[in-house]
């Protein structure tokens, strides 16, 4: 496979905002040549455009102000909240697809933290509120004309018309707000990747294919419609690696990635950008990380999209991916990179932060624009390797690690069986399968029990799960290894007790 960068260009007004430039990368510019081993031929493309805004012709638009409607108030959030790191259950009964509170949204805190802080988060508020009330109306949205001072004209539907200015807030502060409410709420699908400004205000557009009333309540049943599919493969006793996994594993199921008619350039389409992909299941990078970080949003599970640069060398160009909250940890997730693979093997999910980044390099707080992006937590350096455990034939439960999976065991009569390569309902369900993946411990004494027995996946004997030791091991209990190559250093003990099971194996480590 082979793409090379399709950037939109869409001039809208004088200083034009636009995710021309945010979401530049219209698709993962360069992924999938990068994965191939491919070069392909990076086109960089910027508007440019710096003419001041003439006149605007519109008999819908309006001017938001919080106070305009007071049915909108209990969508303001006011102060500043912590985020709370405690896990979150999967909500009960049905989903709730109301826009998220802003004490939900990282960049939303994260604004509390920089200069001028107090003014980006009242003005993130208007913006969010115009949002809102939009997402609750019933509007048709009519089409604008906006001329160039230097000539030429653009088709706008404008949404709302929020003042800045107010709030002391110099332009290139209000587009950082923009960007990155067009970042945090995906539910917001129908907001345009461009919009215009004056001098004190920020005019917000909707992409033309949702400007009527009857359009949204469509696309939005076909999304809800796919959120409760995926919410139906979780259950209340999962654990949230097992959520983020089942969501996970749901879109590799149910999109690949979207190219226009020649089959090489990325899909340029509106639809492929945002949420809607799932419904139409293909898409391009920004639809793969808005849909992951808006279905973990409804499931109960802290995630933020990330967007910046992904690939290698002359092959980077612009990509959206994600950051997932798993047991208190941030942990980076590339959904769109793993559905390159045939047969995913969780190559790119939980990737240690210190390897993603030699691939993926994030947009930074440094200056104010469009291509600003919040400050990101600190992010783990432990791969995810997913297992499952079951205790005496019961229910799986799903860790992050074999390491955390051992410590959870703490009863000595009982037998133990890991699965190394879990699949999950919405892998199983989706026909998402799973290739063998290498899974590595640092537990230096393994668990007493009654018997502990390590469950690979096994296609060949060259392809089979491998499960090594990063250290000398002591095991007291007898172990089973099947469908898999348990490996261990030299100095190890009693590992006479490890017994090979069907298509088992074990091996020192020099």
């Amino acid at each position: 496979m082979k793409e090379r960068i399709q950037k939109r260009i869409f001039r809208v007004a004088c200083t034009l905002i636009a995710t021309t430039s945010l979401f530049a990368f219209s698709g993962c510019d360069g992924v999938f040549s990068y994965l191939d081993g491919l070069l392909s031929s990076s086109e960089s493309m910027t508007d440019g455009n710096s003419d001041s805004l003439e006149s605007m012709t519109s008999d819908d638009s309006q001017e938001y102000s919080s106070s305009q409607d007071d049915s909108q108030s209990e969508y303001e959030q006011g102060g500043d909240s912590s985020m709370d790191d405690s896990s979150q259950g999967v909500p009960e009964g049905e989903l709730d697809f109301s826009p998220a509170e802003l004490t939900e949204k990282y960049g939303y805190q994260y604004f509390a933290q920089v200069q001028n802080g107090a003014n980006l988060q009242a003005f993130y508020r208007e913006t969010y509120n115009a949002c809102v009330a939009f997402y609750n109306s019933t509007r048709d949205v009519s089409p604008s004309t906006v001329d160039y001072a230097g000539g030429g004209s653009a088709t706008v539907y404008e949404m709302a018309s929020v003042n800045f200015g107010q709030f002391d807030l110099s332009s290139a502060e209000a587009i950082t707000v923009w960007s990155t409410i067009m970042v945090e709420f995906p539910e917001f699908y129908w907001l345009a990747h461009n919009a215009s400004q004056t001098t004190t205000k920020l005019n917000l557009y909707i992409e033309g294919e949702y400007a009527t009333y009857a359009s949204r309540v469509a696309v939005q049943a076909d999304i809800q419609a796919c959120a409760n599919e995926c919410y139906g493969y979780l259950s209340e006793t999962m654990s949230q690696t097992e959520k983020a996994l089942t969501i996970f594993d749901y879109l590799l199921g149910n999109m690949e990635y979207a190219y226009e008619s020649d089959g090489v350039t990325a899909e340029d389409a509106y639809w492929a950008h945002n949420i809607e992909g799932v419904v139409l299941k293909k898409g391009v990078c920004e639809a793969y990380a808005k849909t992951y970080d808006y279905f973990c949003e409804l499931m109960g599970i802290e995630c933020i999209t990330v967007t910046g640069m992904g690939g290698e060398g002359s092959n980077m160009g612009g990509h959206a991916w994600n950051i997932v909250k798993i047991d208190g940890e941030w942990y980076n997730v590339d959904a769109t990179w793993e559905d390159a693979y045939e047969q995913p093997i969780r190559n790119w999910i939980g990737v240690p932060n210190t390897e993603f980044t030699t691939t993926h390099i994030a947009h930074t707080p440094t200056t104010h624009g469009n291509t600003w992006l919040y400050g990101l937590p600190t992010l783990s350096e432990n791969r995810l390797m997913p297992v499952a455990v079951s205790e005496n034939g019961g229910e799986n439960t799903y860790y992050p690690n074999l390491d955390t999976a051992f410590s959870a065991m703490q009863n000595a009569e009982s037998e133990y069986k890991v699965d190394l390569c879990p699949q999950t309902t919405a892998g199983i369900g989706e026909g998402v399968e799973i290739n063998p993946y290498a899974v590595t411990f640092t537990t230096e004494t393994l668990p007493q029990t009654a018997k502990l027995t390590l469950t690979g996946k096994y296609v060949s004997l060259t392809d089979k799960t491998v499960v090594t030791a990063q250290n000398a091991i002591t095991i007291n209990s007898p172990v089973t290894v099947e469908y898999a190559t348990l490996k261990y250093p030299i100095g190890s003990s009693g590992v006479s007790s490890i017994t090979k099971g069907k298509n088992g194996d074990k091996e020192y480590v020099f």
